[in-house]
């Protein structure tokens, strides 16, 4: 709700849509041609193996930028590989 109401409250022309595979992979939003894929997580300490969704979608994608949105305390970086790299936001950091 929070990114529709920034959306709408900022006049911003994005779409805003998810990402699912039949192998049930998914990422929570995914913003405009794929240049922000976000993951929202409700637990802290988040590790490579709670991101699976969002790691298959920035390697499909290069030039998306992969955010976990959870309750970990500090912001900090997943590093996957050279090309992917995933932020870990607190919630509040995000909001």
């Amino acid at each position: 709700m929070e990114l529709i109401a920034y959306k709408n409250m900022n006049d911003k022309r994005f779409s805003l849509t998810y990402w699912r595979t039949k192998n049930d992979l998914e990422v929570d939003f995914i913003l405009g041609k794929a240049e922000l894929a976000i993951e929202v997580k409700i637990s802290q300490g988040i590790e490579r193996a709670d991101i699976k969704g969002l790691i298959a979608f920035c390697a499909e994608h290069p030039h998306t930028h992969g955010i976990v949105v959870s309750q970990d305390s500090e912001p900090r970086r997943i590093i996957i590989s050279d090309s992917i790299k995933i932020d870990v936001l607190p919630w509040q950091a995000f909001l």
